[in-house]
């Protein structure tokens, strides 16, 4: 994968991220849905290019949350990986409402 494009998937990445949150709190789930599916696809090429579990393990450590939260949840997904499920156990433990909840989720769906 040429560095531009992976570059820009992960911009991508992160705004779909935001913008997932956003729609989310506006309730607009379809929009929300969109955004999903677009990061699905973006991780499906990534799986696909073999650089899926490094570039997630990168965004597990990105400033914004929900871009931590995306990556995290993504990853914990493909293998047991002790930093998604840390990332997520802080999000669970924090004040970020619908997202700390969906941390949970995600968290006891993966027998953490």
């Amino acid at each position: 994968m040429m560095l531009n494009e992976l570059n820009s998937a992960i911009s991508r990445f992160s705004d779909n991220a935001r913008k997932y949150w956003k729609e989310i709190e506006s309730g607009n789930s379809k929009a929300a849905n969109k955004a999903e599916k677009s990061n699905a696809t973006i991780v499906n090429e990534w799986r696909k290019k073999g650089v899926a579990i490094d570039v997630l393990l990168r965004l597990t450590s990105h400033a914004d949350i929900a871009v931590k939260f995306a990556a995290a949840a993504y990853l914990i997904s493909f293998e047991k990986n002790d930093i998604a499920a840390s990332v997520l156990r802080d999000i669970e433990v924090g004040k970020h409402g619908l997202m700390s909840a969906s941390a949970s989720i995600i968290l006891r769906a993966n027998g953490e």
